[in-house]
């Protein structure tokens, strides 16, 4: 007995989490990837892999990119530890050496999934959360479309939203430097995993939290964090944020359009739901466009949250009339429900690319536009924002709903009876009304019948005034008919006729229902107001919140097994593309050799001065590269590397080290640091936990 209900007690607490591992594992196991970017996501792992493998070399330089031609960050630079969408830095990097690619990544959507449910539990053991409250927010979380509909479509950085539990659970600290160490570790982990976007995102979120919480509770010292948090994310992930800034410093891209009001209502209330006879067709179903806002990537579904949202500040309003069981932490959660606000106007159109080219444009940092150029992908973290304010407010919204409901039938009734007092004053002039109604009805039954001899008279008379010969009064009316055609008053006329009738319908009509309503009798027995349970209102609400959620989660996760593994490009290793600038030299130059880190050329030429291009590679990674041996120099040929060869022989071309050394050198030691300074808090606050206890 004690076992069941044991059981039956872990899952009312974690029957939706066991529900997602589940459908996870199958993902993980099942034959299948997803569409569009999932290739080059695989190229990406493949040529880490090859490179650490084959080479056993750091997959420093891509010497030919043609594979992954078409990509922004590829085009940008061709120093591969720069890019700042790849996994080359996550932690799990070292199972690729066991695991293939396809592998590897299905495996690191599962572990950070798995890290994010973790982060779920010791948020929910901050705040003290009751079953109800970390059962809600696992389903809004866990089965919001959000990340599967990314993943779906290859947009793997997205699994570092699975981060965002506990980027709360150290925003919600007390002290600065838990806080500030805590989420500047979650950021770093972010920027390391490739989550540039998400970053962003997260970096707006902590700054406007900062701010709201320090009005909010009146505690100015905890501004400090900001300038913390960011300082440690920096040190944590310099060498992500270090090469990023030294290839993408100039980097910029072209806005898309932020959410109309259209499109966001739409996609927010509307499941998605796809019927391909294949999944060869699915694009027919998420390719679609609103006001410039791409369905695949855009169409972001809240369900039933989207009505709660507007529906919190009523409910903090009620919270505030007596003690309610939303007391934890309360100025923080206000604090998350005003950056999620925020973060939701920031998705809205025109709004983002405004406030971002300012600040861009102040301090001189292009590529601080380009880290995000979709406006409208800032709703999703005001889609988690809310969802936790939702989750750690829902106690006390059954009963918030039963009293809305109350008083909407308080409010009902008393309407009732203003109606029927209304009814019993028409009751007695109700014979007015249907002599009236009938009166009208005759009139108006004769102008329909004889229409065509009113206008006829009508057209008679004004061709009269319009000539001179008519009535008076009529002629007086006609003072431009000089220069106004007789047509044009006829029609005038005409018009003017059928108004008349519509009125007399109208008033025909109007009347009629008054002499109707004069019958009505209110009832003399006051049924009673129906009462629905709170606990049956709670289930009620899970249900109609969480049932869309599955559907919608249903059909990305279906996409996310669409395509199978062996028609997934895989990398072939290519030399570098290298040809004559001037098609008249008759200049050679054969690649002897080629890694990760260097390449060799055997240059033969006889002329004191030959020009290569490099193809695929930009002018500015020049600075990433030297010549270790060979009379040589590198030139700026309209954007394209380019080399100037003075004599025959081999050229070595080295990628150059130092750009990785010093900042993973400084990042490992923050992070030991890190880890030592977070254990001597656990201890000391395990210890406090102790003495008060």
């Amino acid at each position: 007995m004690m076992a069941a209900k044991k059981t039956k007690r872990f899952f009312q607490k974690y029957g939706y989490v066991c529900l997602f591992s589940m459908v996870l594992l199958i993902f993980l196991f099942y034959p299948n990837v997803g569409i569009y970017d999932w290739d080059k996501e695989v190229l990406y792992t493949s040529y880490i892999k090859t490179s650490l493998l084959e080479y056993r070399q750091f997959p420093l330089f891509l010497w030919n990119s043609a594979q992954l031609a078409g990509y922004p960050a590829v085009d940008q630079s061709a120093f591969f530890a720069a890019n700042p969408e790849t996994m080359l830095f996550s932690p799990f990097l070292p199972l690729l050496l066991f695991l293939s690619p396809v592998a590897f990544l299905k495996l690191l959507v599962v572990l950070n999934a798995a890290l994010g449910i973790v982060g779920i539990c010791m948020l929910g053991k901050r705040l003290d959360w009751q079953r109800q409250q970390l059962r809600i927010f696992s389903a809004f979380f866990l089965f919001s479309p959000i990340v599967i509909q990314h993943v779906a479509i290859g947009y793997l950085p997205w699994l570092n939203l699975y981060w965002f539990p506990w980027l709360l659970y150290f925003l919600l600290s007390e002290k600065n430097l838990p806080r500030s160490l805590g989420s500047g570790m979650v950021l770093a982990l972010v920027l390391l995993q490739g989550g540039s976007h998400i970053f962003v995102w997260f970096a707006f979120f902590v700054v406007f939290y900062i701010l709201w919480n320090v009005i909010i509770q009146k505690r100015a010292k905890d501004l400090l964090s900001i300038p913390l948090i960011f300082l440690f994310t920096i040190v944590l992930a310099l060498p992500r944020f270090y090469l990023s800034l030294q290839s993408f410093a100039s980097f910029a891209q072209r806005f898309f359009s932020g959410y109309s009001l259209r499109a966001f209502f739409k996609w927010g209330l509307i499941p998605p739901f796809f019927t391909p006879a294949s999944m060869d067709d699915i694009e027919f179903f998420i390719e679609g466009y609103i006001d410039g806002v791409p369905y695949w990537d855009g169409a972001i579904f809240w369900g039933l949250a989207l009505i709660l949202v507007f529906l919190i500040p009523f409910l903090f309003l009620y919270l505030r009339k007596g003690e309610h069981k939303f007391i934890q932490m309360r100025g923080s959660i206000i604090a998350v429900n005003w950056t999620s606000v925020l973060l939701l106007v920031l998705s809205l159109d025109g709004i983002y690319e405004k406030l971002i080219s300012a600040i861009s444009n102040q301090i001189g940092l292009p590529a601080l536009e380009g880290m995000e150029k979709y406006p409208f992908r800032f709703a999703i973290p005001a889609y988690l924002g809310f969802t936790f304010v939702i989750a750690a407010t829902w106690l006390d919204w059954p009963g918030f709903l039963q009293r809305i409901t109350e008083d909407g039938l308080i409010g009902w009734k008393k309407l009732c009876r203003a109606f029927f007092a209304f009814c019993n004053i028409l009751k007695k002039h109700r014979k007015v009304f249907g002599w009236l109604t009938v009166v009208l009805s005759g009139i108006s039954g004769l102008s329909f019948m004889t229409q065509s001899l009113w206008l006829d008279w009508l057209k008679e008379q004004i061709t009269l005034a319009y000539q001179g010969q008519g009535a008076l009064w009529l002629a007086r009316m006609m003072q431009g008919a000089d220069r106004i055609p007789l047509a044009q008053y006829i029609n005038k006329a005409i018009t003017l006729y059928r108004y008349v009738q519509h009125l007399l319908l109208v008033l025909t009509v109007f009347f009629f229902v008054l002499w109707l309503l004069g019958f009505l009798r209110s009832s003399k027995q006051a049924k009673p107001m129906p009462i629905v349970h709170e606990r049956y209102l709670s289930q009620i609400l899970e249900a109609l919140l969480v049932i869309p959620l599955l559907l919608a989660f249903g059909m990305w996760w279906r996409v996310a097994l669409a395509t199978p593994q062996q028609t997934v490009s895989t990398l072939q290793m290519m030399p570098p593309e290298v040809s004559l600038f001037s098609k008249s030299d008759s200049a050679t130059a054969e690649v002897v050799s080629y890694s990760p880190l260097s390449v060799q050329l055997n240059v033969k030429t006889d002329k004191s001065d030959s020009i290569f291009t490099f193809d695929t590679i930009p002018a500015q990674d020049a600075r990433f590269l030297k010549i270790v041996s060979g009379n040589a120099s590198f030139l700026d040929l309209e954007g394209t590397l380019g080399l100037r060869v003075s004599e025959s022989g081999t050229l070595h071309l080295e990628a150059e080290p130092k750009y990785i050394l010093l900042p993973a050198w400084i990042a490992g030691t923050g992070w030991v640091i890190g880890a030592l300074i977070f254990l001597w808090m656990w201890k000391e606050e395990h210890a406090h936990g102790k003495l008060t206890q």
